[in-house]
């Protein structure tokens, strides 16, 4: 009973701030993290089809929707195919990826470079001059597809384009309403 009360308004304090009358639906929680007043991350949690069913992951983004990290949370890929999707030398090539390279970002077929997959592998134990050749070298290359696996490879690049794009649009629109009616909120 205290949650439809609560949901209820809920409802009717955003179509008080929207001007609206038009119906709102939920979905995943998204985290922003803060220190204080600023913004220092996002936790997204999405879902989008694989080679088989649903891969559910959790994309970590900067204030400015740069990749931070990905997390497959749960798949049903082939084993020793696209279930590889899990694997650090895969799912690391989305970190540090800026929003702009994101947005353009595909899936090349060629073998992954053994410097990058060992980087990848295990990126705490790069640093210094090494770290930044490896960055500077493969920070703005495309993904690199997984042996076997082109479609899953396709489907966690694009899933994560596309869960990504729309969440920066969205709380575009949500700080523009925000500033524009000047509401005190912590979003």
């Amino acid at each position: 009973m205290e949650k439809a009360a609560e949901e209820t308004e809920r409802k009717n304090a955003l179509k008080e701030a929207l001007k609206t009358d038009k119906g709102f639906s939920y979905q995943d929680s998204t985290v922003v993290a803060r220190e204080g007043d600023k913004k220092v991350a996002y936790l997204l949690p999405g879902k989008f089809g694989g080679f088989k069913t649903f891969i559910k992951v959790i994309v970590s983004l900067s204030p400015e929707f740069d990749v931070r990290g990905l997390e497959i949370m749960e798949h049903e890929e082939d084993p020793g195919l696209g279930a590889e999707i899990s694997q650090n030398y895969f799912k690391n090539q989305f970190r540090n990826k800026s929003f702009e390279r994101l947005k353009a970002l595909n899936v090349i077929k060629e073998p992954l470079p053994e410097d990058y997959r060992r980087y990848l592998d295990a990126p705490d134990k790069f640093n210094g001059e090494q770290l930044d050749t490896i960055l500077k070298q493969y920070r703005d290359k495309d993904i690199y597809a997984l042996t076997g696996a082109t479609i899953s490879s396709r489907s966690v690049t694009d899933g994560v384009k596309t869960m990504v794009k729309r969440f920066a649009y969205r709380i575009k629109i949500l700080d523009d309403v925000i500033a524009s009616q000047k509401i005190p909120a912590l979003i």
